[in-house]
C-alpha cells in the first residue's frame, strides 16, 4: 500500500492523514457519527476506527464490516498483535498456510509478524470488533 509507505517515510500513522484537529480533548466517548472511516481499494471492507487519536495508545481498535467476497487481497505482516471477535457472518483468516473459521461471537488473537490474509467467504456482510497492538495502521 502506498500510502503506508509514505507515512512509514513521514514516521507517522496512515490514519493521521485523515484526522481532524481535536476541539475539546475528549476522548473517552466517540460517537458513532465521529468515526473516522478507512476505505479499501475496492470498496469491499469498510474499516472504521473506535478511538479518535492513537497517539500514546498501546492499541487501536476498528469495526470492520467486509462484504461477501471481499478481504486483505494478499497476505501482509506487520509488529505487534491482533484480538478480535466476530459480531455477524464469518471470518476466514490465513495463518502461516492454515485457514481459520471464526463464527458469530467466536474470537480471534494471534501475532501480526506472521503473514496473514483475511476475508468474508459468506453471502452475507461479516462484522468484527478487531483490536491491534500496538496501533500501527
Amino acid at each position: 500500500m502506498i500510502l503506508k509507505k509514505v507515512a512509514s517515510a513521514l514516521q507517522v500513522k496512515v490514519v493521521d492523514f485523515f484526522l481532524e484537529d481535536e476541539t475539546n480533548g475528549d476522548d473517552v466517548v466517540l460517537h458513532e457519527g465521529d468515526r473516522v472511516n478507512i476505505n479499501f481499494r475496492k470498496g469491499d471492507a469498510k474499516i472504521q476506527m473506535l478511538v479518535r487519536d492513537i497517539q500514546n495508545k498501546r492499541m487501536q481498535p476498528f469495526y470492520t464490516t467486509i462484504e461477501p467476497g471481499g478481504g486483505s487481497e494478499g497476505s501482509y505482516s506487520h509488529i505487534g498483535e491482533e484480538f478480535g471477535i466476530v459480531l455477524r457472518g464469518v471470518l476466514e483468516i490465513q495463518i502461516q498456510g492454515r485457514t481459520h473459521r471464526v463464527k458469530k461471537n467466536e474470537s480471534f488473537y494471534f501475532s501480526s509478524r506472521e503473514p496473514h490474509s483475511w476475508n468474508n467467504p459468506g453471502k452475507a456482510k461479516t462484522e468484527v470488533i478487531w483490536v491491534v497492538s500496538p496501533p500501527t495502521f
